[in-house]
């Protein structure tokens, strides 16, 4: 899940909770020896997307844009929310031509012709950023072509990286970047930027997604356009009625994942094993989604413990990751998770506990 929120991040002129890290960024520029690398790290949909097209926005500004390079209205701004800033290259999304499918890794061709363009004298004088957002994998031939300019950079040129969970990111090309580390935020930070952005969200409702969302805004939007505290309840209940309702919360997992597929699924049954795990331990969510959420966890016939919460927890990243990975039924395999937790686990030595 990428963290740009609605508009996306290139468009949000709000950067919330994170000003000690812009600051840091700050510093260092006007110490005059500005790293060529940047590394902006923490999870997923806390900002750092947002973040990174402000320092981009900062670095390009010309000096008399400095004061207002971050307002909507400014020059600098509408050209890199449009993404025709002449020295601003962004690699996102890598896109096959052929059947318009995500590629596996981002094409070293693809990073090679962006360096290329930034080698030439920028076009209005200043510094030239590339800004590589990863939806996928960097790939060896493309992580060797980033090391080799980080290591012997043009003058003028920033690179900034932002580090999705998602993505594997080569130790060589981290350690040559300065990193800032982006924390979550506080869960009352969250749901006042949500009603902020969602004016008819009700306040518990906002509350209960910042509580899910664990200090990222953009994973609360996300949670809020699935409806996800509604249908967290109606999954809660049926997998409380047993086996017979295992294909039914799977398909509807899936259904809710939409174009996220059993990565996405997994998060949102991820959600339900945490909050099962915190009653297993003696400690219930301080925020209820629904109605006696508590007794309704409790109550699952395979999460009756820590230690198999645990268990089902490790099995549900696995078994994600590797469907994922492999390309396998995404329903047979969140189909055998969801069976650990609406039914008995079997005994070592065979059967069902009494």
């Amino acid at each position: 899940m990428k963290d740009d929120g609605p508009g996306g991040a290139a468009a949000t002129a709000e950067l919330i909770g994170h000003e000690a890290a812009e600051a840091a960024f700050e510093a260092t520029l006007s110490r005059g020896r500005l790293p060529h690398g940047w590394l902006l790290t923490g999870p997923p949909g806390v900002g750092k997307a947002t973040l990174a097209y402000r320092m981009a926005r900062r670095l390009l500004a010309a000096p008399e844009e400095l004061a207002h390079c971050q307002d909507p209205a400014s020059a600098v701004f509408r050209m890199v929310a449009g993404r025709h800033h002449p020295d601003l290259k962004i690699i996102d999304e890598p896109i096959n031509p052929e059947g318009r499918r995500l590629k596996t890794s981002i094409p070293v061709d693809l990073v090679r012709q962006r360096l290329d363009e930034l080698h030439r004298t920028a076009a209005r004088g200043g510094r030239r950023v590339l800004l590589i957002d990863p939806t996928v994998d960097l790939g060896p031939s493309t992580a060797n072509a980033l090391l080799k300019t980080l290591e012997e950079p043009p003058d003028g040129l920033v690179v900034i990286l932002v580090a999705q969970s998602y993505v594997r990111l080569p130790a060589t090309v981290a350690s040559r970047c300065a990193r800032l580390r982006l924390r979550p935020l506080p869960a009352a930070q969250v749901a006042a930027a949500v009603r902020r952005r969602q004016p008819a969200i009700t306040a518990e409702c906002a509350a209960q997604l910042a509580e899910l969302a664990r200090g990222s805004i953009g994973r609360a939007l996300e949670l809020e356009r699935l409806d996800w505290p509604t249908e967290y309840g109606r999954l809660v209940v049926a997998l409380g009625q047993g086996g017979g309702q295992v294909l039914a919360v799977a398909d509807s997992l899936l259904r809710l994942a939409g174009k996220g597929g059993v990565l996405e699924a997994a998060r949102l049954l991820g959600d339900v094993l945490r909050r099962a795990a915190h009653v297993a331990s003696g400690r219930p969510p301080a925020c209820p989604l629904v109605a006696d959420e508590a007794a309704l966890l409790a109550r699952l016939p395979g999460a009756a413990s820590l230690d198999r919460c645990v268990a089902l927890w490790d099995k549900l990243a696995r078994s994600a990751a590797e469907a994922d990975q492999l390309n396998l039924d995404p329903l047979q395999t969140l189909v055998g998770i969801v069976h650990g937790l609406a039914t008995e686990p079997a005994r070592a030595g065979g059967g069902s506990r009494p």
